[in-house]
């Protein structure tokens, strides 16, 4: 399995490659940009456990609201 920053990697060489053919256009491209730089796991988590918290809240809300 290859690892966040050999992703990253491979996103900016396939950026760099894309703007060495002279046949393609020369754009930016905002997520590839973003995509070049390893994520944080830990921030993935805080994110992924708020998100979770939040819709078990509003499940529980809609399973109370049928209940009544």
């Amino acid at each position: 399995m290859l690892g966040a920053r050999t992703n990253c990697k491979l996103i900016a060489l396939v950026e760099e490659l894309r703007q060495d053919i002279p046949n393609v256009k020369n754009c930016s491209d905002p997520k590839a940009e973003m995509m070049k730089s390893p994520t944080d796991p830990h921030v993935i988590i805080d994110v992924l456990e708020e998100t979770l918290a939040s819709e078990l809240a509003s499940f529980s809300q809609q399973k109370t609201s049928i209940e009544e």
